[in-house]
């Protein structure tokens, strides 16, 4: 046979190699090629089906068929374009939809099927889709079968959607599972929490998969100059904001839970990880995220899209809500931290506090810091302190204030609450308490130099410092509490020289003037009452 000779000449034969390579060669121009062989061939069908139509006697008007050259009954020119029209309409969105299934999950031996396969494949599939429709006349497919191509891209693009957040929404609650807090080190050397890396890496890939949308309108603007609203991406919009208030009210709910439990047994470094390091990490994708008003589709007839654009408003709503208590989480856990933080440091003096006799003791004797001052301080501040390490220098110093202003007002409302006499030694015992947390805060290996420096200025260690003050002042009369002469610094700030030497910002100001009630304070001495000096009129 000649042309049996004539293909395995040609090396065209199943077994041949250069036809096996030929199979891996993108060529667009076949591709385009193809799509236009079948769009003839349906032509060519929808042509016999118009020329049999005027044959069936009553399937159409009378005034819609007109004599041929050969005396055969033909439609009219406008009932065949109307025809025809209607019939690539039907033809074409049906094919979209019936494709589905075998494009996803139909494989074969040496395959699996796409829809088994890594989200991304689909994605990129539509991506290059999206390319094509989206380019100039010619370098694209007919127009005929756009409808089929949309449909084609809004399946793959569903799928990846639908198949990406599966894979990472099981893996984001199975780790929230976990009763332990399991970290990580980041590329950028940052600590996350397992969960947290998961949950983040969820609610990124939602906010990239949902922007995709709304270039659309952008490329098609520039692309055709005009602009058709009713062409974006609806369902896919619906189906990425759905998951992603799905996945920002789990990982709220994992925040709370966690921390809850972890401060309540004082693990602050796993409480710090979640609240400081995992959701510091997600607000900037809120930031990237963009939703579409969907303000030009108003005055649309199209019922669909006004249900669609009712249901997004919702989510949306539902989705900002939920990003917004995320963003005040870490203000919230803040507030949990120091009456948790409180509780602790009223139990531990409870029990390490020395009693009345201590304080009450009278002498000259050289005074050292009690002992219990480090076991109090290791307790309260020495995780705090460990914990912060790994934090930059604004977390330390947010979260360090908040720790030294607990520890050092529940300090003072031990001492007040119990009603303590101070004498003169107890007075100055007291001081050098206050002193060695000062030295203590100082000499921390945790913190940077910046963060020790901002909270050794810090108010509450002042008003320790000046309630020893005013315990110590045995003369009988109130004490005066004036500035120093030409000092312009005023409680709570911080001076204008940010590399002044901590000793003279400190000593610009009496502590004293951090104490607001010192009648309150005077009380306490030993044989002391409301303070010396004159007594006001009860009427004042």
């Amino acid at each position: 046979d000649g042309s049996k000779r004539k293909n395995k000449k040609n090396g065209a034969s199943p077994g041949g190699t250069e036809s096996k390579s030929n199979v891996f060669l993108a060529d667009v121009r076949t591709h385009f090629s193809a799509v236009e062989r079948l769009i003839e061939d349906e032509s060519v069908l929808l042509h016999h089906i118009l020329s049999l139509v005027p044959k069936v006697p009553g399937l159409v008007n009378k005034s819609m068929i007109k004599e041929g050259k050969d005396g055969t009954p033909r439609l009219n020119g406008t009932m065949r374009k109307k025809m025809g029209e209607y019939y690539h309409d039907i033809l074409w969105r049906t094919s979209g939809q019936l494709i589905e299934e075998p494009l996803l999950w139909d494989g074969a031996r040496d395959r699996i099927p796409m829809g088994l396969a890594h989200p991304k494949l689909p994605l990129v599939i539509a991506t290059l889709l999206k390319d094509y429709v989206s380019a100039q006349l010619g370098d694209s497919y007919p127009s005929l079968v756009l409808p089929s191509i949309h449909i084609v891209i809004e399946v793959l693009n569903l799928h990846a959607i639908s198949a990406s957040w599966d894979v990472q929404m099981v893996r984001s609650l199975a780790a929230s599972s976990r009763p332990k807090t399991q970290r990580v080190i980041l590329d950028d050397s940052s600590h996350s929490s397992i969960t947290g890396k998961l949950f983040n890496e969820t609610v990124n890939s939602l906010v990239h998969l949902n922007n995709r949308c709304i270039p659309d309108v952008l490329n098609d603007i520039v692309s055709h100059g005009l602009h058709d609203p009713e062409e974006f991406p609806f369902l896919e919009e619906m189906h990425i904001l759905r998951r992603l208030q799905a996945t920002l009210f789990a990982c709220r709910n994992w925040v709370e839970t966690k921390s809850a439990a972890n401060i309540q047994s004082w693990k602050v470094a796993d409480f710090f990880i979640i609240n400081h390091g995992d959701l510091s990490r997600m607000l900037p994708s809120f930031d990237l995220l963009q939703i579409c008003d969907h303000k030009n589709v108003a005055g649309t007839n199209s019922t669909s899209i006004k249900l669609f654009s009712h249901v997004q408003s919702a989510v949306t709503q539902q989705v900002q809500t939920c990003q917004t208590k995320i963003r005040n989480l870490p203000i919230e856990q803040n507030e949990n931290l120091c009456r948790v933080c409180r509780t602790f440091c009223l139990a531990c003096l409870q029990n390490v506090f020395p009693g009345g006799k201590h304080w009450g003791k009278s002498g000259n004797n050289p005074v050292t810091h009690g002992s219990y001052v480090k076991d109090y301080t290791d307790r309260i501040l020495l995780p705090v302190f460990s914990a912060l390490a790994v934090f930059p220098t604004e977390t330390q110093q947010v979260v360090g204030r908040l720790a030294v202003k607990t520890l050092c007002d529940s300090w003072l409302e031990h001492i007040y609450q119990k009603k303590f006499k101070f004498s003169e030694q107890g007075a100055r015992s007291l001081a050098a308490d206050f002193a060695y947390l000062r030295q203590w805060v100082d000499a921390s290996q945790h913190l940077n130099d910046d963060s020790k420096r901002y909270l050794l200025l810090l108010d509450s260690i002042r008003q320790c410092e000046g309630v020893a003050k005013l315990l110590q002042n045995s003369s009988g009369k109130d004490v005066a509490v004036k500035p120093a002469k030409g000092n312009k610094v005023a409680p709570g700030e911080l001076p204008q020289e940010d590399d002044s030497p901590v000793t003279q910002i400190l000593e610009a100001i009496p502590p004293e003037l951090y104490v607001t009630n010192h009648k309150k304070w005077l009380s306490l001495r030993v044989g002391g009452g409301g303070g010396g000096g004159m007594s006001l009129p009860f009427c004042c």
